[in-house]
């Protein structure tokens, strides 16, 4: 298998391959066709959900799982200083060549810096803790990057429709789902991502020692929120 086909993918976009395609396989059936053009939207093209999580960063910024920078562009364009994190190193490639000032590879579980004003975790990027009960350990881990007075962005959604004809499972949470990227021929490994619902991310705050503010949510059944330190 190979190991960067997000990364082979957003490369050959930049190439030149505008009708570059991603695959993307789960447990559901038939993979579902998504364009890689949807990586490089400009800022105009950002649903309204989007928009809001941009406009309510502020200060020094840690975009996580920041793929071609769409959003760490948007956000050096609001004069804010970003520090745009990914594990694929082809995705990191791109948005240098975009011109995101400091883009990283890096993990987040082994990242280490100075604190942040805001941690931005966009695309249901909360759902990099894999299950709902390593959730709370990627808070931790925030925890320790956040100022005091800083604020965790991140969207997600509530999957339970995925299981409108069939019964959800008993093994683990309903929105815990194995995935696959597929760029023609090349094919990741399989990997695990969590969509979390409103509710048990409040509780999971809540235990974790955040607030939980939902900023917005769609019709689809994602929504935006907020995180915030409560007092010790």
């Amino acid at each position: 298998m190979i190991k960067d086909v997000l990364g082979i993918g957003l490369k050959e976009y930049m190439a030149g391959n505008e009708e570059a395609m991603f695959f993307i396989h789960n447990q559901f059936g038939e993979a579902d066709e998504m364009p890689i053009a949807s990586f490089f939207e400009p800022e105009d093209e950002l649903t309204d959900l989007e928009f809001v999580a941009l406009e309510t960063c502020r200060g020094r910024v840690l975009d996580v799982g920041a793929g071609a920078g769409r959003f760490a562009l948007g956000l050096q364009k609001r004069n804010l200083e970003v520090v745009a994190i990914d594990t694929s190193e082809g995705a990191v490639e791109v948005m240098k060549q975009r011109g995101v000032k400091d883009a990283r590879v890096a993990d987040i579980f082994n990242f280490k810096e100075q604190k942040f004003d805001t941690i931005l975790l966009m695309m249901n990027g909360i759902g990099l803790a894999e299950t709902i009960e390593q959730i709370s350990l990627l808070l931790e881990k925030l925890k320790g990057m956040l100022d005091d007075s800083g604020e965790i962005i991140f969207d997600s959604s509530d999957v339970e429709y995925l299981y409108d004809d069939q019964v959800k499972p008993k093994d683990r949470y309903y929105g815990e789902i194995d995935f696959r990227f597929q760029y023609q021929s090349l094919k990741s490994e399989w990997f695990k991502w969590v969509y979390v619902d409103f509710d048990t991310m409040s509780e999971i705050a809540d235990k974790s020692g955040f607030f939980c503010d939902l900023l917005m949510q769609d019709e689809n059944e994602q929504y935006l929120a907020s995180l915030t330190l409560k007092p010790d």
